[in-house]
């Protein structure tokens, strides 16, 4: 694991780490000089730590809360605070699962999934 180097938060390479690259069976890494070996090291621990952190979100459902009674569906979500704005700047983002999150709902045997955006647009 990377170890802080500083108090600007740098990391350093370990030794483990660098065995791990060492050891790589793809022929492809292996061609890779030592630099471009770290390189692709840490992009590939970004992704995976990404990947980890969306998957995380993404379980808890962004507060989502599913009902279904009296032939309705309740949908309750956060509101954000602040608003997020969008990645292209054209709205506020006032509730938003982020995609379709899966609940423990079923309709006709099948799962219920439910994506909401609700959102503010930017004049």
């Amino acid at each position: 694991m990377a170890k802080d180097n500083n108090a600007t938060g740098t990391k350093a390479i370990t030794d483990e780490m660098l065995m791990l690259i060492d050891s790589s069976s793809s022929q492809e890494f292996a061609d890779l000089a030592m630099p471009d070996k770290l390189r692709w090291f840490q992009l590939d621990n970004q992704r995976l730590q990404a990947q980890k952190v969306a998957l995380e979100r993404k379980q808890k459902g962004y507060g989502l809360t599913a009902t279904i009674a009296d032939g309705m569906l309740t949908v309750t979500l956060p509101v954000n605070d602040p608003l997020e704005k969008s990645s292209t700047g054209k709205t506020l983002a006032v509730a938003t699962t982020h995609g379709n999150v899966k609940t423990a709902l079923t309709v006709n045997g099948k799962q219920v999934v439910i994506g909401v955006n609700a959102y503010i647009p930017v004049d």
